[in-house]
């Protein structure tokens, strides 16, 4: 089975299931709030911890909330955060690595400082940290706080490409014609360093959305009224035992998400590795 493009050239029985399960999430994304049978705070009392049943089919949470709708809604704003924390960080990470990538000398050895500064302090502890700090959540906040570190792998990524194509022929007769810095990175050098870039991006979707449910679970992520995998896990541990299915349907949508873009990237990955047609 073969498609054009990028997907064209995925193969595996896992790497198709992660395309899929990521298309799906997209396609819950977007009609999430034409396809929940209730609204984010359409929550009845009478309903408070009501089994699954024709109404709630997953149930009803300690606020008489329809799990189902909250589980379809979360898909959002997890693919929100994901999808913003990944653009981010890629952007300044490729600004930044191919700069110092590039120029070399004190920029690039400033950088490496940096960069190991940030890498010796693990980056969901420095969110929570800054969350702590901040003492009320959002989404924006969220996303702000991921970016802070998250944008230090994509720049090591970047400046590693950089430096085996800064002196290659194509780059070296550009310098030559008077082409500037950013015209090289931008014309030259970021066409042949996209494909490490987009396997990249795909665990880092992975990675985000994971870190954004660990936020919430801790109560530090998205405000209580914003329908968030984590926090429903939070809720829901409190009822395990009587009521397994809150915690259970956020642990599936949580475990599948995360599944689906690792086995998507590692997909792309074997597609998009040079080597692969040698082997």
């Amino acid at each position: 089975m073969r498609m054009p493009g990028v997907l064209g050239e995925v193969r595996g029985p896992l790497a198709w299931a992660g395309a899929v399960t990521v298309l799906a999430l997209v396609a819950i994304a977007v009609l999430a709030p034409f396809i929940a049978p209730y609204g984010i705070q359409e929550c009845r009392l009478e309903d408070k911890l009501a089994p699954p049943s024709p109404e709630h089919w997953f149930g009803a949470d300690p606020r008489g909330c329809d799990v189902l709708s909250r589980v379809l809604l979360g898909t959002r704003i997890s693919l929100v955060v994901g999808v913003s924390v990944v653009s981010v960080s890629l952007v300044v990470g490729f600004v930044v690595g191919s700069v110092a990538g590039y120029l070399g000398g004190a920029i690039d050895r400033t950088f490496q400082f940096v960069s190991d500064c940030f890498q010796a302090f693990p980056g969901i502890l420095l969110a929570i940290a800054l969350m702590a700090l901040a003492r009320q959540g959002s989404v924006a906040l969220v996303i702000a706080a991921l970016c802070v570190s998250g944008w230090v792998g994509y720049a090591r990524l970047v400046r590693a490409q950089v430096l085996g194509l800064r002196d290659v022929d194509y780059i070296v007769a550009a310098r030559a014609m008077g082409a500037g810095v950013p015209r090289i990175l931008t014309r030259h050098v970021l066409p042949n360093i996209l494909s490490p870039l987009i396997v990249e991006a795909t665990f880092g979707m992975a990675a985000a959305i994971l870190a954004e449910a660990s936020l919430s679970f801790l109560g530090l992520g998205v405000p209580p009224d914003v329908p968030s995998w984590g926090a429903m896990l939070n809720s829901g541990r409190k009822y395990l035992l009587d009521h397994p299915g809150f915690a259970i349907w956020p642990g599936l949508a949580i475990m599948l998400t995360v599944l689906g873009f690792n086995f998507l990237g590692d997909g792309l990955r074997d597609a998009l590795d040079p080597r692969r047609a040698a082997r």
